[in-house]
């Protein structure tokens, strides 16, 4: 089945408050003269609360851009950061929408789902997508590596789970960015710029805030497709299910163990045991 194939970024762009969304050419996505009534109802919105911090030509520079850390994705280079697909092809409609309702978690990037109904949202959707012509090109089945990011029955959310994470996390050389502990201050920390050219620093995995989603299945896409114009690797051909299932459990235990049993809990797999509370992954210390 044919869908449609990019060759530039991988995930949804999106950093402050606006459609995390795309770039390429201004002037087309400007001109109302070729847009259908969904397209204008999307430009109507989009120029009324996105433009001010990503620019009416979605290239980041909208008037409250300088006074925002970090600043507004520039979508013109026709990257995406969020994606259910594999890295090099163009995100999904439901990535665009989902990044768009749910915000950005530490950054000035709202959830758009309680200020927006669906169909507004859908219609800022396909009109951002105007900005690039990535849309436009072909992408195949294959290429989705995600429909539905939910943990199956038989991978239960446990403190032996965690405890293999961890194992994940040591010999994937997760801490020379994250550091040892989960701070966000590994070795390489600091060193590294995103695609647009700003210094960026790999997140403090214990503050329990991921820009992706806080879900367990948002943490879980993120390790399957990593994060386009970052240097976030895609574990999906690196790691099993089941081992990106077990990491996605140790950086979530990471968290506070209140937290964490909260987490358990709430987990569909959780299995009422004798572990329950208890993480043996868990490291010492804060």
């Amino acid at each position: 089945m044919k869908l449609m194939k990019s060759r530039l970024g991988t995930g949804v762009a999106a950093t402050v408050i606006v459609v995390a969304a795309v770039a390429g050419h201004p002037a087309r996505a400007q001109s109302g003269g070729d847009l259908t009534a969904r397209q204008l109802q999307g430009q109507t919105l989009y120029n009324r609360i996105c433009a001010t911090c990503h620019g009416r030509k979605g290239d980041g520079n909208g008037p409250a851009a300088k006074r925002l850390d970090p600043t507004p994705r520039d979508f013109t280079s026709g990257l995406f950061k969020f994606s259910s697909t594999t890295g090099g092809v163009q995100p999904l409609d439901g990535d665009l929408i989902r990044t768009i309702s749910e915000g950005i978690p530490g950054t000035w990037m709202p959830a758009w789902k309680y200020h927006l109904d669906p169909d507004e949202i859908a219609a800022v959707v396909s009109y951002i997508k105007r900005f690039s012509d990535v849309f436009g090109e072909e992408m195949y089945e294959e290429d989705i590596l995600l429909r539905s990011p939910e943990r199956p029955s038989d991978y239960a959310a446990t403190s032996e789970s965690a405890a293999a994470g961890r194992l994940h996390y040591v010999t994937n050389k997760c801490a020379e960015c994250h550091g040892e502990r989960g701070r966000g201050d590994g070795p390489a920390a600091g060193t590294h710029e995103d695609s647009w050219g700003h210094r960026i620093m790999p997140t403090n995995l214990r503050s329990g805030v991921f820009r992706g989603g806080v879900r367990e299945q948002d943490v879980y896409r993120a390790l399957t497709t990593g994060l386009g114009g970052t240097p976030m690797p895609a574990y999906g051909e690196i790691l099993s299910e089941q081992e990106r299932w077990e990491l996605v459990d140790y950086l979530l235990s990471l968290r506070s163990s209140k937290k964490w049993r909260s987490y358990l809990r709430s987990s569909p797999t959780w299995e009422n045991s004798s572990q329950q509370g208890r993480s043996s992954a868990r490291p010492k210390g804060d």
